[in-house]
């Protein structure tokens, strides 16, 4: 089950930034050119609507981009250890999750069945559960509903929504097993990147009030992605870009409030870094040039924006800034020095299960989440679904604030998905996709 799991993030995650040898500037500077021009054609969509000529130039540029991609990667000799599967240590990993009394669930997903292999205390043990067609239907319906243009919310709460509980994706000794613990560790296959496992009912609780839940996108990531976080980091902003020329963007009426009512938490502490980059100043030049401020440890960087994600081009998924987008492509051709990232912009967690009607075999993570993590952040926070601006602003908040208290990210992430819980204006299904990857 391992070797399957995002083999490429792997491969990525096992290079250490020292040795990763740099590609020629003239293939670097060839990337660059290629993403401003995709960026200006999609922003004069946003402007002045799409049509088929732009499309044709935008699938001209992404087409070439993507082969200099490889070119890029392929130019570093450590990148052909692709071809190897990474050494896959279970004892090490064992030792690892056991001395954080932590667990780990490991799924692989067939229409038919779920297998779960549960690592606790040393051990490993093995069940599978059936599907009823009737399940696997539903579990389809709400993966289609995450890519329609006219989504229903409700259904973004699988459990309430759809009436599929953890008991039907995870065999119920397993899990019970499993939440006994001080934080259990989900590792997904499939459409089963697409599940919002934390806030799935299980017993009539939802499983973040029995433990903190996180992702993993394979159990060989551990020792690369083991941190120990900051009690008090220090904070980034960027966010509540000026789309006031862009008529086919959609305001975010919370959006600069979220941005200012987070600075000054962290001002109250002096753990902010830089000013913040907000409005007309939430441009692509600024926020790359944040990214790489200092040699500084413990930072988080939080970014609320509009997200996009691609189904056919998962790299080309990104934040819509001021002036241009970021993308996917990007941020995995980087090495940013931040330990964790929370992004307040919809879909930035979507994964697509197949692309260009390509069923995916693979089970890389594709898109914002395994992109920052290739990056080098070890704490990923991200919402599957569209995100309703007015929750994700009170979730955003609650969050930072329990970041601050001194809790870990996955720990704060528990408290704040505990205390929405009781927000009567907030009800789960406008919240309940936000999904942290990392192992803390």
């Amino acid at each position: 089950m391992e070797m399957i799991k995002s083999r490429t993030l792997i491969v990525s995650l096992s290079i250490s930034a020292e040795s990763t040898i740099k590609s020629s500037d003239e293939l670097e500077t060839r990337f660059d050119d290629l993403s401003r021009g995709l960026d200006a054609l999609e922003y004069s969509g946003y402007k002045n609507g799409k049509s088929d000529e732009l499309k044709r130039k935008r699938e001209t540029l992404l087409a070439e981009r993507d082969a200099l991609l490889e070119r890029i990667r392929f130019s570093d000799p450590h990148w052909r250890a692709m071809t190897n599967p990474v050494p896959f240590d279970f004892h090490k990993i064992n030792g690892i999750l056991s001395a954080r009394e932590q667990t780990a669930l490991s799924l692989f997903y067939t229409a038919k069945t779920i297998t779960a292999v549960l690592i606790k205390e040393g051990k490993s043990s093995a069940d599978s559960v059936e599907i009823p067609s009737d399940v696997n239907f539903r579990l389809n319906d709400y993966v289609s509903n995450l890519q329609s243009a006219n989504p229903t919310p409700l259904f973004y709460d699988l459990s309430t929504g759809l009436g599929i509980g953890a008991k039907h994706l995870i065999p119920e000794e397993l899990l019970k097993q499993a939440l006994q613990s001080k934080g259990l560790n989900i590792v997904p296959h499939g459409l089963l990147h697409l599940v919002p496992w934390a806030g799935l009912i299980f017993r009539g609780r939802r499983l973040f009030e029995y433990c903190p839940v996180g992702l993993l996108p394979n159990l060989a990531c551990v020792p690369s992605l083991e941190t120990n976080f900051s009690t008090k980091p220090e904070a980034a902003l960027v966010g509540a870009p000026d789309y006031s020329e862009l008529p086919n963007i959609p305001p975010l009426p919370n959006a600069e409030k979220e941005i200012s009512d987070i600075e000054q938490l962290y001002l109250s502490e002096s753990k902010i870094i830089s000013s913040v980059l907000s409005n007309e100043k939430a441009t692509e030049a600024g926020f790359w040039k944040l990214l790489r401020h200092g040699d500084m440890n413990s930072l988080v960087l939080h970014i609320v924006c509009h997200g996009t994600f691609e189904q056919d081009e998962p790299m080309n998924s990104g934040l819509l800034l001021s002036d241009s987008k970021v993308d996917a492509a990007e941020i995995s051709s980087s090495r940013l020095r931040y330990d964790e990232v929370t992004l307040s912009a919809c879909s930035s967690g979507w994964r697509p299960t197949k692309v260009k009607d390509v069923e995916l075999l693979g089970d890389d993570i594709l898109g914002l989440p395994g992109d920052f993590l290739e990056a080098g952040i070890s704490s990923v926070l991200v919402s599957i679904p569209r995100a309703d601006d007015r929750a994700a602003y009170r979730f955003m908040v609650l969050y930072h604030q329990n970041r601050l208290s001194g809790k870990s990210p996955l720990a704060a992430f528990q408290e704040t998905q505990k205390a929405m819980l009781f927000d009567q204006e907030c009800k789960p299904f406008t919240w309940i996709g936000f999904t942290i990857y990392g192992f803390q």
